[in-house]
């Protein structure tokens, strides 16, 4: 039998995750719809699954994925341990605010560079195909996704 749990306090769940000391902040989703309606009130970055939550975190950098779970899956347990199923979702990183934007020397500004503020949503963090020397060469080509070629 497929159970849905419905917990009365999304919006404690919301806080608790919000607490978390590798989460930046709750997200909405890729396509915005990570949310939970309550009367007058939207909680982004928590939805109601089948036997519990999934939660949307934009992560901080520094701790592994595995930690930034660990910390949300904790903080969820201790205000909603009905939940018998947390998804955590990592939607995104936010790197270090305090280090400044860097360019190797002589080259222009709008063309590239090493950028330590905002999110790691770029090209890079969604799974482009990445070319080998010998791809480049003509011979392979391989992809960062598992068992694409």
């Amino acid at each position: 039998m497929v159970r849905l749990v419905v917990s009365a306090r999304p919006a404690a769940i919301a806080a608790a995750v919000a607490r978390c000391s590798a989460v930046a902040a709750l997200s909405p989703g890729a396509s915005g719809n990570v949310v939970t309606y309550l009367p007058g009130q939207r909680v982004v970055g928590v939805r109601k699954v089948l036997g519990g939550v999934a939660i949307h975190v934009v992560g901080r950098f520094g701790p592994t994925i595995a930690e930034i779970a660990s910390q949300v899956r904790s903080a969820v347990t201790a205000v909603a341990p009905e939940c018998e199923r947390i998804d955590v979702l990592v939607d995104d990183l936010e790197l270090l605010p305090d280090r400044p934007v860097t360019r190797p020397a002589g080259q222009p500004r709008g063309t590239g560079g090493t950028h330590s503020r905002g999110t790691a949503g770029g090209r890079a963090a969604r799974g482009k195909t990445a070319m080998t020397k010998s791809a480049a060469a003509g011979a392979t080509r391989t992809s960062s996704r598992a068992g694409k070629q």
